[in-house]
């Protein structure tokens, strides 16, 4: 088919698109994940968004991990219609500054220990094949060196104790997880 060097540029545009409207051929669909982040953006009036997880405790269908200016963390939990249920301060007073240094954790001691917390998170996801991860603590019980915590898209929650090399000592999973 020829076309002529007269044609309007929207008349091509609708050709190359297959018969949808150009704004239909350069619009994205939006997903789930992206309106949970906007309305979780818009609750707290900006920050950077860091985790987008499915929840289903509380009647919360969206948790949304957002950090704010002088490294404040929040969580927003969200509806199916992402309206804002919650919106929590998640700063643990363990893990500020003064926390750590109370536990005498500065500077490269600080910086080993979160390491070794993402190993321990890392391990224990690779065992129960992932998950949302709620927590990861010292727990010097059973043999074990780590407790890591996560919940399922299902709901279900897994408690993992690992020892000091990040094996596997002891998986709990639903009611009787912590």
């Amino acid at each position: 088919m020829r076309i002529p060097l007269r044609a309007p540029a929207a008349a091509l545009v609708l050709l190359l698109a297959g018969g949808r409207s150009a704004s239909a051929a350069f619009r994205k669909p939006t997903r789930p994940e992206d309106l949970a982040a906007r309305a979780a953006l818009a609750a707290t009036h900006g920050g950077r968004v860091a985790k987008v997880a499915r929840e289903n405790e509380g009647g919360a269908t969206w948790e949304v991990e957002v950090w704010l200016p002088q490294r404040r963390r929040v969580d927003v939990l969200l509806d199916p219609r992402y309206r804002v249920l919650d919106v929590s301060n998640e700063q643990d007073p363990a893990e500020t500054p003064a926390g750590r240094r109370a536990r005498g954790e500065t500077g490269a001691r600080a910086v080993e220990i979160g390491r070794q917390k993402q190993l321990a998170a890392r391990a224990a996801a690779r065992a129960v094949g992932g998950g949302v991860l709620i927590d990861v603590d010292r727990e010097p019980v059973k043999g074990a060196t780590w407790e890591v915590e996560f919940m399922k898209l299902n709901g279900t929650k897994v408690n993992v104790l690992l020892d000091d090399r990040y094996k596997v000592v002891q998986v709990t999973r639903g009611k009787n997880a912590n």
